[in-house]
């Protein structure tokens, strides 16, 4: 019984169908508009390190505790090595020379 349907038992070995409605195109929809966080793989942040600078801004607004920091090739700790900071700051306590890469990974809305 959805969508305006009544419900109805149905004995076993009964043939049934399941069809796709609108309603299901539009829960299919809300899902996609709403509940779908998209990823950012590998945004390159290394022309921001300058041998003194310690907050970093992404291109993005990240989801919370969706980042994942390396610098020259090894994962940083979330929370130890870096925390995030504003919604698209993240602060590193240690100075990044300028020339070491910097990327990082994380989830937009």
């Amino acid at each position: 019984g959805q969508e305006n349907t009544v419900g109805k038992a149905h004995s076993n070995g009964s043939a049934i169908a399941m069809l796709i409605t609108a309603g299901t195109f539009e829960e299919i929809e809300d899902a996609i508009t709403t509940g779908i966080s998209l990823p950012v793989i590998g945004e390159n942040l290394s022309s921001q390190a300058n041998g003194s600078n310690t907050t970093f801004t992404l291109a993005n607004d990240y989801v919370a505790n969706t980042t994942a920091l390396y610098i020259n090739g090894q994962r940083m700790t979330r929370g130890a090595d870096y925390t995030e900071a504003t919604d698209d700051t993240i602060e590193i306590p240690i100075f990044v020379n300028s020339g070491e890469k910097v990327v990082i990974d994380y989830y937009i809305d």
